[in-house]
C-alpha cells in the first residue's frame, strides 16, 4: 500500500512571511546567513555572481533579510524574489511536515548544499504535479526500495500511476568554455587592466578550450595588456588562442538591455560569450569562443543512459530532465531532429527500455550577469516513445496536464 500524499500550495500573500519563517527556522538561518556572507567575501565580481546562481535561495533569502532590516512590510513588497522564496518555502514546508524521517534528512541535505539547483528542479516537478491535482509517494526521499530500485516519484494521476526519475543536467558539462574559467578571467582582466581607458570589443578564440591554470591565465593577461598597450589589435595567433581587439565608438551610456543588444550585434558569433565591463564614461566588452564544437548531447546521454535502472519496469517510466543554461541558439541546434532528436531516439528506440512512456526535456537560460539583460522562457521538448508498453494511447501531454513547467 502506498503513501501517496496530495496537496493545494496556493498561499494568500499575507502568509508568505510566516512561511518563509518556518522555512528559515527548518532549515537553519545561520546556514543562510553564513552562504550569504561567504558569497558576498568571494573574490571577483563576476565569481560571486556565479555563486548566486548556483544557489538562487541564498540571493532572494539576502533580498528577504534587507526587507526586514528595513522594517518593510514582506507581503506589500512581493516581488519575483519573494515570490519564488515563498514558493519553494511553501513546498519544502509540506513535504519537510508530511514525510517520514528519512526524507526530512534527505530534504535537509539537499537544501543545505552549495549548488542547490538539481534539488530546486525537483521540487518546481512536485509543485507542478501538485497543482495538477495528483497524488504522489516520494520513493527516493523516503527510501523506499521496490526490487533494488530507487526512482523518484510515484505519481497517481487521472486514475493512472507511473514512475517519475528527475535528472538535471549541468550547463558545463561537455563545454569547451565553462563558466568559473571564463569568470576567472574577467574577473581577472578587471582587476589588472584599465578597461576604463579602452572603447573596444577584445576577442577571444581558443583553439579548444581555456584553462583555469592561474598562471595560464596570468600568461593571456600579459598577452592582453601588451597588445592593448601596442598599435597591433588586428587577430593575432598565439600558442592556445587567437586574440583580435575591435574598436567601437562611445556614443550613448549602455545602461537598457535593448542598448546592449544593440551594441553587441555585429559582432555576435555563434556559440559566443560576452562580457559586458561598460561604465558610463566607456564602452568595454569580452568575447569568448571556442573553435572546437561543443559535445552538448553527449553529455546529456550519459545521464540518460543509466537511468533506466531505476524503474521498476513494472509502470510507465517518465524521465523529467532539465538541461540548464541551455542557449536559445543550442536549444534550436538540439531539438528539431538534431542531436538531441537523434540522441533521444535511438535511447527509446531499445527494446529493453519499453516500459519508458516519455521523455521530457526543459531548459531555462541561466539569469545574465549583466541585470540589465533580461531572461528568456523556459523550452520544453517532449518525447513519446513509440514502442511503449504502457498507455500507448495517450500522448505525453494527454498522459498528464502539467507540461507548463515556469
Amino acid at each position: 500500500m502506498h503513501n501517496m500524499l496530495s496537496a493545494n500550495l496556493k498561499l494568500s500573500d499575507k502568509k508568505i512571511e510566516s512561511e518563509i519563517e518556518n522555512f528559515l527556522s527548518s532549515t537553519q538561518r545561520k546556514h543562510w546567513d553564513d552562504l550569504i556572507r561567504n558569497i558576498e567575501n568571494a573574490n571577483g565580481i563576476f565569481y560571486k555572481k556565479f555563486l548566486y546562481i548556483r544557489n538562487p535561495l541564498a540571493k532572494y533569502i539576502s533580498h528577504y533579510n534587507t526587507l526586514q532590516k528595513k522594517g518593510k512590510s514582506i507581503w506589500k513588497n512581493i516581488n519575483e524574489d519573494i515570490y519564488s522564496l515563498s514558493s519553494i518555502a511553501y513546498t519544502f514546508n509540506f513535504l519537510y511536515k508530511n514525510l517520514n524521517q528519512n526524507a526530512k534528512t534527505v530534504l535537509l541535505g539537499n537544501m543545505r548544499s552549495d549548488d542547490i539547483r538539481s534539488f530546486l528542479f525537483e521540487l518546481e516537478v512536485i509543485e507542478c504535479f501538485f497543482r495538477s491535482e495528483a497524488q504522489i509517494d516520494f520513493i527516493d526521499y523516503e527510501n523506499k526500495i521496490e526490487n533494488g530500485q530507487t526512482y523518484d516519484f510515484l505519481i497517481n494521476m487521472n486514475n493512472r500511476e507511473f514512475e517519475v526519475e528527475c535528472k538535471y543536467k549541468e550547463y558545463d558539462s561537455k563545454r569547451k568554455l565553462t563558466r568559473p574559467t571564463m569568470y576567472l578571467l574577467t574577473d581577472s582582466i578587471m582587476k589588472e587592466i584599465n578597461f576604463q581607458e579602452f572603447n573596444c570589443i577584445v576577442s577571444f578564440e581558443f583553439k579548444d578550450s581555456l584553462t583555469k591554470n592561474y598562471y595560464g591565465q596570468k600568461e593571456i593577461i600579459e598577452i592582453l595588456k601588451n597588445k592593448l598597450s601596442s598599435n597591433i589589435w588586428e587577430k593575432t595567433e598565439y600558442k592556445d588562442f587567437y586574440l583580435e581587439i575591435i574598436p567601437i565608438s562611445f556614443n550613448m551610456v549602455l545602461d537598457t538591455s535593448e542598448k546592449v543588444r544593440d551594441t553587441i550585434k555585429p559582432y555576435y558569433l555563434p556559440n559566443n560569450h560576452f562580457f559586458s565591463l561598460c561604465t558610463d564614461k566607456n564602452n568595454f566588452f569580452i568575447r569568448y569562443q571556442s573553435l572546437k564544437k561543443d559535445e552538448l548531447a553527449d553529455g546529456i546521454y550519459e545521464s540518460l543512459k543509466k537511468t533506466p535502472t531505476q524503474f521498476s519496469q513494472k509502470r510507465a517510466g517518465i524521465i523529467f530532465c532539465h538541461i540548464e543554461g541551455i542557449y536559445s541558439e543550442d536549444w534550436t541546434h538540439l531539438k528539431d531532429k538534431g542531436d538531441l532528436y537523434n540522441m533521444t531516439k535511438y535511447f527509446l528506440f531499445k527494446n529493453e527500455y519499453n516500459f519508458i512512456h516519455s521523455v521530457i526535456y526543459s531548459s531555462k537560460p541561466e539569469p545574465k550577469l549583466n541585470e540589465n539583460l533580461s531572461h528568456c522562457k523556459k523550452h520544453i521538448l517532449t518525447f513519446k516513445n513509440p514502442h511503449t508498453n504502457y498507455y500507448n494511447e495517450y500522448d505525453t501531454k494527454d498522459l498528464m496536464n502539467i507540461l507548463n513547467l515556469d
